[in-house]
């Protein structure tokens, strides 16, 4: 595989796992494959793995699992809010559904934050499950 994503089959199982999700979008960002719930990425595709934003100590934790590394795509590192799942079979990202609903969660309460606009009584299935540690 090359360094950008052109595992298909990986993209496939992405697709199906993620755009059951009505809030979840695909769409290229710095051409590599990705998802969006309103508007922010909250998983790319890169090379062996797949890039997830989530809570800088959640990331850390993370870290210290097998399967985990620093999300470097191009070899740069996207910062402390981002970690890359790597898995040899695409079907074991299946495997990563609580994470990746995660991530969800956590770049909608983000944007939700930044507008000053976080309601949880929105009717975004979202919106109803935020961490209340996310809330401080």
């Amino acid at each position: 595989m090359g360094p950008l994503n052109d595992n298909s089959e990986q993209k496939v199982t992405l697709d199906r796992l993620l755009l059951d999700h009505p809030e979840v979008s695909a769409g290229v960002v710095f051409g590599l494959p990705c998802y969006k719930v309103n508007g922010v990425v909250f998983a790319t595709l890169y090379g062996e793995g797949v890039g997830i934003k989530l809570p800088e100590a959640r990331v850390r934790e993370l870290l210290e699992k097998p399967g985990f590394v620093p999300f470097r795509p191009f070899g740069r590192n996207r910062g402390k809010e981002f970690v890359q799942i790597n898995h040899e079979n695409p079907q074991d990202y299946q495997q990563n559904k609580a994470l990746f609903e995660e991530a969800m969660r956590y770049v909608f309460w983000m944007g939700t934050r930044k507008n000053n606009a976080f309601d949880p009584s929105l009717h975004c299935s979202l919106a109803r499950t935020v961490p209340s540690q996310w809330a401080k």
